[in-house]
């Protein structure tokens, strides 16, 4: 399937034609970022995100502050981040559980 080796602009192709695990952590915050600024597309934008959170261990704490202090995130895009950080949460409390693992060292 040639949809995998597109580049950032067909994230959701993707996603539909290789799967949810093909997409690296940079990628999924990019589609929840949707969109950039003028200076910033939403993969560069993502790409700040993790490095502030110092990867995936610092979503846990990540602060509305902290992520408005990244040029190109204001009220709207921090808000989304932290309510999708925020069920994440949810669904592993509620489940209790550990979720199928995807493999990250792809794309």
């Amino acid at each position: 399937m040639f949809w995998c080796f597109l580049n950032d602009g067909f994230l959701k192709e993707k996603l539909k034609f290789c799967g949810i695990c093909s997409l690296s952590n940079r990628e999924l915050l990019s589609i929840l970022l949707a969109s950039g600024v003028k200076a910033k597309e939403a993969f560069n934008l993502a790409n700040e995100v993790l490095k502030l959170a110092n990867g995936l261990k610092g979503f846990y704490d990540l602060t509305l502050q902290e992520l408005m202090n990244i040029k190109g995130i204001g009220f709207a895009k921090a808000t989304q981040l932290l309510a999708a950080i925020e069920f994440g949460k949810r669904i592993l409390n509620v489940h209790n559980l550990k979720l199928k693992k995807c493999d990250t060292n792809v794309a």
